[in-house]
């Protein structure tokens, strides 16, 4: 199995669908996907009623994976699953586990010639420890 799928647009249902048989897998994987039209993904322990204001008229999914709600439809998504121990971790420390695997993406969009640093680089974060990646518009 290719350690990189360009898995093309879907809707919301689909997306998320994929990332929970990706994230089953095990396996260091690379996931990118659009998505047919906006979608909000919430987080899997957010509660759509209280997340979601009704009759925005944006359809909503719930992610396999935690974190706040995303707006989405704009946007080029990047699953990545990367087991543990490939990592050389032990404890699922979110933090920690981000700085090892975001700087290979942000290196390779670089390398390609787009232009992206961590969000808590640059001066527009307003809290230290944010974990974006902010590409020009």
């Amino acid at each position: 199995m290719s350690l990189w799928v360009d898995d093309g647009v879907n809707d919301g249902p689909t997306n998320m669908a994929r990332d929970a048989a990706f994230l089953e897998q095990g396996e260091a994987r690379v996931r990118v996907y659009e998505w047919d039209r906006p979608w909000v993904s919430l987080g899997r322990f957010q509660v759509p009623e209280m997340t979601v204001r009704a009759g925005c008229g944006v359809d909503w999914v719930m992610r396999p994976t935690g974190g706040k709600a995303v707006l989405h439809g704009h946007d080029l998504t990047v699953g990545m699953g990367v087991p543990l121990a490939l990592l050389c971790e032990t404890e699922r420390e979110v933090k920690a586990i981000y700085r090892r695997v975001i700087p290979v993406l942000v290196g390779s969009l670089n390398r390609v010639g787009i232009p992206a640093v961590l969000a808590e680089e640059t001066p527009f974060v307003r809290g230290r420890g944010r974990l974006r990646i902010v590409l020009p518009t």
